[in-house]
């Protein structure tokens, strides 16, 4: 009797540590005003979008997020499917440099995940900045 309370033990102590490494570390949404642009993002020297066309819905959310997991593992998502998984390093102590290129453009920014680790990047409709830059300690909520 001591083996099966072992055995499921051991079952349920496996799914609890499955679950904590697949813990985002931090998480990048492409959301607002995107028609038909190209963006391509690197973050530090790890390349994770190349040349992808963005459309956003009505809901302010393109269907495209970026996010690192334990084990330095970064999967991109397009509409809940993932579309490419990766290892890359990153010190999530310092600032992290994101890199873009938005319509042949290029951009970059600064992101302390101290300020929240849930990123919304939105087009900037006006000329200057490319990116609207919003920044949460708590996930995005999409209608």
């Amino acid at each position: 009797m001591s083996k099966f309370f072992f055995i499921i033990y051991m079952f349920f102590a496996g799914l609890s540590i499955h679950a904590q490494n697949f813990e985002n570390k931090f998480q990048v949404s492409f959301q607002d005003s995107f028609q038909k642009d190209t963006v391509s993002l690197r973050i530090g020297k790890c390349e994770v979008i190349n040349n992808k066309v963005l459309i956003s819905r009505e809901i302010g959310f393109t269907g495209v997020r970026v996010e690192l997991h334990e084990l330095n593992k970064i999967i991109v998502f397009e509409n809940g499917n993932t579309i490419l998984e990766k290892k890359c390093s990153f010190n999530l102590s310092k600032d992290l440099k994101f890199y873009f290129i938005l319509n042949k453009k290029k951009s970059s920014l600064d992101i302390n995940l101290n300020n929240g680790k849930y990123i919304g990047l939105s087009k900037n409709k006006k000329e200057g900045e490319a990116f609207i830059l919003q920044q949460l300690k708590r996930p995005f909520e999409y209608d």
